[in-house]
């Protein structure tokens, strides 16, 4: 494979003709009065990790954070990463959806293609009621409409 034939002439310019999973040959180029074309060089291109799964990163829904193997994967709110980036203990929006992908290696691996995260709604507010005391000084009043998934504190605001 040295004749100007079988190559397409076409220059490889910052991986931009570099699909995983394809087979490249390269070669010096031949110089019309001074050097002939050299030999080829097989360069076999990885092929891309198969997208992870979602459960690869973790939700702790009482503090509102997302957590991953930062040093394996890598978090965006956008499916093609061109979003904002989000760190391992970041904070997560109820609703939203965030995508998880495997990184790329330098010179090993491409990134793979991402998953997404979907984040939960938040659940809607409850709507108990209250009896008052049936007499006064009895201490017998009660919030009704509750349940034990449920929790409550006291004071002037809900927050």
């Amino acid at each position: 494979m040295n004749t100007a034939a079988d190559f397409t002439g076409i220059a490889v310019e910052c991986n931009r003709h570099v699909t995983p999973g394809s087979t490249l040959y390269v070669r010096q180029k031949a110089v019309a009065g001074t050097s002939f074309a050299s030999e080829a060089t097989k360069v076999t291109i990885p092929d891309q990790p198969a997208a992870p799964n979602s459960s690869v990163c973790t939700i702790d829904y009482i503090n509102e954070k997302i957590s991953f193997d930062s040093n394996s994967y890598e978090v965006n709110t956008a499916a093609d990463f061109t979003g904002t980036a989000v760190l391992s203990g970041g904070t997560v929006t109820p609703g939203s959806t965030l995508y998880v992908r495997q990184k790329a290696v330098a010179g090993t691996s491409f990134a793979s293609s991402a998953t997404p995260v979907p984040i939960p709604e938040r659940p809607a507010a409850p709507s108990p009621g209250a009896v008052d005391e049936t007499v006064d000084g009895k201490h017998d009043a009660k919030i009704t409409g509750v349940s034990t998934g449920m929790e409550y504190r006291k004071g002037e605001t809900g927050t």
